[in-house]
């Protein structure tokens, strides 16, 4: 295992680890819409707009690799976190980027599945999206945008192919 894949691996299990250990936030059940929400990756990213249909290639694992402008550069692997199935904050990204909900993705993904391609990792709560994404070069997520901080820079998602 390659050394930077090892830390995404090991933050991703402290990331675990400390939102299970996060109680549950008064309105964290309350309906957000689209322009509640942002998508982000890691400040050395130089991406700072995609087209829904790039971010829905992103998501469905279609696009593995950030295009890079430097050919000496090794393409670097775009790793897509999800919040858990039933969030809302997933629902609204799913239905919004994706144009689907649950179940259809859960039929896609049983058939991804067997050709050997993984959903994107699913982190338990919007602050270890935030630590994750900041902490893992490739990263991209989603996350309120009241939780936006230095640590992550927001892409802006544009409509079109």
């Amino acid at each position: 295992m390659k050394r930077h894949e090892a830390l995404s691996v090991f933050v991703a299990a402290l990331m675990w680890v400390a939102a299970a250990a996060e109680p549950p936030r008064a309105g964290a059940d309350e309906r957000h819409d689209s322009a509640s929400w942002v998508v982000v990756v890691p400040p050395s990213n130089p991406v700072r707009v995609l087209k829904r249909s790039e971010l829905d290639r992103i998501y469905r694992r279609t696009t593995r690799y950030w295009n890079t402008s430097e050919a000496a550069q090794p393409a670097l692997p775009i790793l897509p976190i999800n919040l858990p199935p039933g969030n809302v904050l997933r629902n609204d990204f799913a239905r919004n980027v994706l144009r689907a909900d649950d179940e259809s993705l859960a039929t896609f993904w049983n058939r991804e599945y067997f050709q050997g391609v993984l959903p994107p990792l699913v982190l338990q709560s919007p602050a270890a999206v935030r630590a994750y994404v900041a902490a893992t070069p490739g990263a991209i997520g989603y996350l309120p945008a009241a939780l936006v901080d230095p640590s992550v820079a927001v892409v802006r998602v544009e409509e079109g192919d």
